[in-house]
């Protein structure tokens, strides 16, 4: 069990360096992200951030440990324009095998 501390750095503040500070605050007074770029106003790359041109999805567990941080995260993201699908049916996965079968699957009920 880790002990209560008094200051957190985390160096990055991407998505993953953001997650980090939200869990790293349950257990110190003070988290200081160091971040090199500057946020933007609206949605868009960052140049420090080669890969956020690119499409992404945040799969199930995922989700649900961010709505476990951030109660309302999903619904605000879907608000915004953030687009849900089902990856068992609307995504093509390519394996050693060939392509998987695609069909409906029940994983959005975890939310319902």
């Amino acid at each position: 069990m880790m002990q209560h501390k008094s200051h957190a750095l985390v160096i990055g503040g991407s998505l993953t360096g953001l997650l980090m500070a939200r869990i790293l605050a349950n257990h110190f007074d003070l988290v200081t992200i160091v971040e090199r770029d500057v946020y933007p106003d609206q949605p868009m790359p960052r140049k420090g951030v080669p890969h956020s041109r690119f499409p992404h999805t945040l799969m199930l567990r995922g989700q649900q440990i961010f709505e476990q941080l951030f109660p309302g995260l999903r619904a605000e993201l879907i608000g915004r324009g953030a687009i849900e699908l089902d990856s068992m049916q609307d995504l093509i996965f390519f394996t050693s095998a060939g392509l998987a079968a695609r069909a409906p699957s029940d994983l959005g009920d975890f939310f319902q």
